[in-house]
């Protein structure tokens, strides 16, 4: 059985992850910002804002549609909890336990729900 040290850290490592794709978000908007500042005609920058575009794009994307696998392990790891400790919520109690909202909402997307008291 998992601990709550082991949940802990898996829950900050996907947390992690998500995150990275809005910051990754960030940076390309930002990169399209520079680019515009430092061009001075759209001929000039066309160049690299499709690219940077379709990466915004897909950035975007993966926001809104986290990958399969990313709901899959969210899925078992809440499984496995649910199976081994009760359900989450009591689990999350019990081990003082308080997730991420972005955690949440993953969670809430594969059938776990978290209680807005065990979310920051």
């Amino acid at each position: 059985m998992i601990s709550s040290e082991e949940y802990s850290s898996l829950v900050d490592l996907i947390t992690d992850q998500t995150r990275a794709h809005y910051l990754g978000s960030l940076a390309i908007q930002e990169c399209r910002d520079v680019l515009v500042s430092i061009t001075t005609t759209a001929t000039r920058r066309a160049f690299m804002d499709r690219p940077l575009e379709d990466a915004a794009l897909k950035f975007n994307a993966d926001i809104v549609n986290p990958a399969p696998a990313l709901l899959q392990s969210v899925r078992a790891l809440q499984q496995h909890v649910d199976i081994h400790y009760g359900s989450i919520g009591d689990f999350l109690t019990a081990n003082n336990i308080f997730v991420s909202e972005d955690f949440a909402d993953l969670s809430a997307l594969v059938g776990y729900t978290i209680s807005s008291d065990r979310i920051v």
